[in-house]
């Protein structure tokens, strides 16, 4: 009778693994962000794209150096890829569908701070700028980018490095003596976070704490870095919303327009304002940006009135601009939006005919008992 074999137990092993790929691994977005792009956001055609389960799969064979020199070898080469702007879309938008802890978000912020100003494909620009108003939520609200102070410009890239090199330096200590080190780290932290930092330092920063945090996430003495890293996450957001409002292309200032209004309600009436009234003459699809105005204000009605404003005042000088826009347009879609917006903000009855609304308007700014 021939013994039997002895099988060794893979599947549950395997099954983890799926589990893993079923939730949406953000690393795996990431990795494939960075394999579709150069680092000045151009695509890239080769390079080695991982499913989820593959990712998870790679990284348990690299750290097991499985297989040996040879399999490692074959491992790291490249392949072509043929549509590596349709690659970046689909993973943007899968990884906005990851599960948003405090680590995803921030590897949220990374990457569309990152692709939302850099991508050379407007609609994977879009994207992420669309992505940031739930994100900047999630993270538990930004504010805007403080004025920069007079004669105090963003740190230049060899501050930003020199600020790097000393917090890699601090956490290494950290690593060796947490107690002794815990004053140095928290001080590099504090120095970072109140740094004057442009949209790319504060972007390289964030990618060193994520890198440094790898891990290490629940560490007690790498809480600074941790802190740190939510506080350059929500300046990246808010600096990325700042650029997409300068991009070439409408419909991704359109975008930066949404998002700004959901992640930045103080200034909501500036920034409508802004989508109505800024020439914007280079701008290709120019019309996205009023269009995506006038529908905001079709459904919510005006913003809360800035403090230090006349009530009275602030909802006349917007009916007046709605009224111009009627003025100075025939296009199909933004007459509909005016008169809507108009009808939600006054209480009139909605009707879609502009002469209409400039005769009430007319009517309305007549002097009492006037001829």
């Amino acid at each position: 009778m021939r013994p039997r074999r002895t099988c060794v137990p893979v599947w549950p092993g395997l099954l983890l693994l799926a589990l893993c790929a079923g939730c949406r691994v953000a690393g795996a977005k990431m990795w494939n962000l960075e394999q579709v792009h150069d680092p000045d956001g151009s695509p890239k055609r080769s390079g080695r794209l991982r499913s989820d389960l593959s990712y998870v799969f790679s990284g348990f064979m690299e750290r097991s150096n499985f297989g040996g020199e040879d399999y490692q070898a074959e491992a790291q080469k490249g392949k072509r890829i043929d549509d590596p702007q349709g690659e970046c879309l689909e993973n943007l938008i899968e990884l906005g569908k990851c599960r948003a802890d405090e680590r995803v978000a921030a590897q949220q912020a990374s990457a569309y701070s990152w692709l939302g100003v850099e991508c050379t494909y407007v609609l994977s620009r879009e994207r992420s700028l669309l992505e940031l108003g739930p994100l900047a939520k999630r993270l538990g609200g930004i504010e805007p980018p403080l004025a920069p102070v007079e004669g105090v410009a963003p740190a230049t890239p060899e501050e930003v490095k020199a600020l790097y090199d000393e917090l890699v330096k601090a956490v290494a200590a950290s690593a060796a003596e947490p107690e002794l080190s815990a004053e140095s780290l928290a001080g590099i932290c504090r120095r970072i976070d109140e740094a004057t930092l442009d949209r790319a330092g504060a972007l390289r920063l964030l990618r060193a704490t994520l890198g440094l945090l790898d891990g290490r996430e629940r560490r007690a003495a790498l809480r600074p870095v941790g802190k740190l890293r939510l506080s350059l996450a929500k300046r990246c957001v808010a600096l990325t919303l700042e650029a997409g409002r300068s991009d070439p292309q409408g419909a991704v200032r359109a975008a930066a327009l949404d998002s700004g209004l959901r992640a930045l309600p103080a200034k909501r009436a500036e920034l409508l304002r802004w989508a109505l009234v800024e020439p914007m003459d280079d701008v290709a699809d120019r019309e996205a940006v009023s269009l995506r105005a006038l529908g905001f204000l079709a459904r919510y009605g005006l913003p809360e009135t800035p403090a230090g404003e006349d009530p009275e005042h602030f909802e006349s000088a917007w009916i007046e601009l709605l009224c111009q826009v009627l003025r100075g347009t025939d296009d199909g879609p933004h007459v509909v939006a005016a008169c809507k917006a108009l009808a939600r903000i006054t209480g009139e009855p909605l009707t879609l005919r502009p002469e209409v609304w400039l005769w009430w308007w007319e009517r309305e700014q007549a002097p009492v008992g006037g001829a």
